[in-house]
């Protein structure tokens, strides 16, 4: 692991003009994009925790501990797999005993752990204006037949 991270080869990163001149060009057909059932935010309390651990994107997890790569194809490296498998065993191990203890009926409600996960998910309208993106609260008429100028964001 510690050779790995020797020789590691630094990200190319672009200048700002660069990526500018770079930037996304999309040809889009309005008939095709589906509006969300909601604009705005919208914030999920009291979601279960095991209901989250299926679409858990592994590959952040890998990266912090220096293993490059994607989930789940990291785990059949030649060289870095092993490593890789034991490190998510320990990880899900982990993280099952985590599930279990906000699942059981028998935690004091006082417990640093908490029985169910919060999150806040936001849809905005957004239009490009220049080198800025600007997410609407509401989108006037002129903006409507300027759609045809948005730039893709995610927050």
């Amino acid at each position: 692991m510690r050779e790995q991270f020797a020789n590691r080869s630094a990200a190319q990163l672009l200048t700002y003009e660069e990526a500018g001149r770079r930037k996304l060009h999309v040809p889009w057909d309005p008939t095709q994009i589906t509006e969300p059932e909601f604009t705005g935010r919208k914030v999920l309390t009291d979601f279960p925790i095991e209901e989250l651990v299926p679409y858990i994107d592994w590959s952040p997890f890998f990266h912090t501990w220096e293993m490059r790569g994607r989930y789940p194809d990291l785990l059949d490296d030649p060289v870095r797999g092993p490593a890789a498998r034991e490190l998510f065993a320990n990880a899900r191990e982990l993280l099952e005993e985590i599930v279990q203890r906000s699942c059981s009926q028998r935690m004091p409600s006082t417990a640093s752990i908490r029985r169910t996960a919060r999150a806040t998910i936001s849809f905005f309208t957004t239009m490009c204006r220049g080198k800025r993106i600007d997410a609407l609260s509401h989108v006037t008429p002129t903006e409507r037949e300027l759609e045809g100028q948005a730039a893709i964001g995610a927050s």
